[in-house]
């Protein structure tokens, strides 16, 4: 379930985008302890969902 779109992007980078789909200010900077594989699997889960309450 990898998302193409973020493939090769910094995990800081991948961070702030999780902070914005989330529309959070919460500090989540614990994530970067994640592999970047992980990451980009959270981006695409949090992505589905959304899409799914559209």
């Amino acid at each position: 379930m990898q998302d193409l779109t973020t493939k090769n992007i910094p995990k800081e980078t991948l961070l702030q985008m999780i902070t914005s789909l989330l529309h959070s200010n919460l500090d989540l900077t614990f994530l970067v302890k994640l592999e970047q594989r992980e990451i980009e699997q959270l981006i695409a889960a949090i992505r589905g969902r959304i899409d799914e309450n559209r």
